[in-house]
């Protein structure tokens, strides 16, 4: 089972067998994320994603996919960036569609980590999930 252990700042999230979503205090505009591998088998190390914005936790926009990415170590992280998302959004969702094995999808996200844009200032939200 997926805990959240530490969300910074203190936002409501989410975790399913898919992934994770969060609720922003304000609405921003996500610039750059980051998912860090997990830490014990290359297995449980997320392989296809998509990142998507919403105003309202109902309709999505795929923002940012992923494919058949790799992680060459454990609690490595990568970062990705959106250069195409101008739009405010109040909710962001990460789906993870594969990993390595077919493990348990929601094993597959350690730690993930959202830069974004309010007021012209860029500021990062983490979460780091323990299972």
């Amino acid at each position: 089972m997926a805990v959240v252990m530490y969300s910074n700042p203190i936002l409501p999230v989410r975790i399913n067998n898919s992934g994770v979503e969060i609720q922003s205090a304000v609405p921003a505009i996500v610039t750059r994320y980051t998912i860090t591998s997990a830490n014990d088998v290359p297995e449980r190390d997320p392989k296809n994603w998509k990142l998507a914005g919403s105003n309202d936790g109902v309709n999505w926009a795929i923002l940012d996919s992923q494919v058949n990415q790799s992680f060459a170590s454990r609690f490595l992280t990568k970062t990705y960036t959106i250069d195409s998302n101008a739009t405010l959004y109040t909710y962001y969702r990460l789906t993870i569609t594969a990993n390595e094995v077919n493990f348990n999808i929601s094993n597959a996200l350690n730690g993930l980590y959202f830069l974004h844009v309010t007021d012209g200032v860029e500021k990062a939200v983490r979460i780091i999930v323990k299972y």
